[in-house]
């Protein structure tokens, strides 16, 4: 493909100032403790979901594992930049989990970013560490090389390889081989058909933000750390996409948010949905698993007194 404005490739310098997205699972020793990326470029309306709480993303603010980070739908752009090398950009409206883990405990798949939905660029510098890679709801992006823009929406993943090489793999479909997509190449995983190249409808979509020359800030933010506005209490409003999403997700968020359980507006929330996200239904009414005691049985007959020999 042409490498021009209304393509998506960017100049060659933009690929070297890029890096990775390190995908791994169960296998992978634990994730990171403490500040794994900081947030260095917000343009227009980000927020952070961390805890119990809601957060105003600004640039400058560290990201913690298993922090989510969401777009609004008129945002421009989200640069995460990993303290290892890693560069991810968000388009609109998308929403992402950093140094995520899924399932319960420590077991699940783990990846470096989660994308639940939305957009998101990848790519790799020759210093960064590890591959690109990416855990979309049905599909494994990993990258030897170049750089990827992937679309994840209704159980839908579109990966276009912008330039060198990935992997692509189907979740839950051990059936289905993976793919080797070239560059300038296509997956659909709706029909996991490979084109020679992306149609229209896509180009268009692709977020402009994406298309351009844009250099790495975190050294600007090394010595002064931004803490995060916190602008209230989470809602069940702000997470019900999250708390809906796939199974093994929902499992670890109701690790995460069982005591939000406690405030009356999220319980009668979380009752009134409790089929769509059915691990919830423990915490809410834990009534329902408590074993009944069995009922006392009879009470013993004092023994007879024992007869005199005399």
């Amino acid at each position: 493909m042409g490498l021009r404005r209304t393509s998506i490739t960017v100049p060659k310098r933009i690929r070297a100032w890029a890096a990775a997205v390190l995908l791994v699972f169960s296998a992978i020793p634990a994730l990171a403790a403490g500040p794994v990326a900081i947030a260095t470029l917000v343009e227009g309306e980000a927020h952070l979901l961390r805890e119990s709480g809601r957060f105003v993303l600004t640039p400058g603010v560290a990201l913690q594992p298993g922090d989510l980070v969401e777009t609004a739908a008129n945002a421009r752009l989200l640069r995460l930049e990993y303290a290892d090398g890693p560069v991810v950009d968000l388009g609109p409206a998308s929403q992402a989990m950093v140094e995520a883990r899924l399932g319960p405990g420590n077991r699940g798949p783990a990846a470096r970013l989660y994308l639940r939905k939305g957009w998101a660029k990848l790519s790799k510098a020759p210093s960064a560490r590890g591959v690109v890679s990416l855990l979309t709801p049905d599909a494994i992006l990993t990258g030897e090389s170049g750089s990827q823009v992937v679309q994840a929406a209704d159980s839908r993943t579109q990966v276009f390889a912008e330039s060198g090489k990935a992997r692509i793999e189907a979740r839950g479909k051990r059936d289905q081989e993976p793919i080797e997509l070239g560059s300038g190449r296509l997956l659909d995983s709706a029909d996991w058909t490979e084109r020679p190249r992306p149609d229209a409808a896509f180009v268009r979509a692709v977020p402009p933000s994406f298309l351009d020359p844009l250099p790495l800030r975190a050294t600007r933010f090394k010595d002064r750390p931004v803490d995060a506005e916190r602008v209230g209490d989470l809602r069940y409003e702000d997470v019900a996409g999250w708390l809906q999403a796939e199974p093994a997700l929902r499992a670890r968020l109701a690790e995460r948010w069982r005591g939000l359980a406690k405030k009356p507006d999220f319980r009668a929330a979380l009752a009134a949905n409790i089929k769509r996200h059915p691990e919830w239904d423990r915490i809410v009414f834990p009534e329902k698993y408590v074993k009944p005691r069995p009922p006392p049985g009879p009470s013993p007959q004092p023994a007879a007194p024992a007869r005199s020999a005399y």
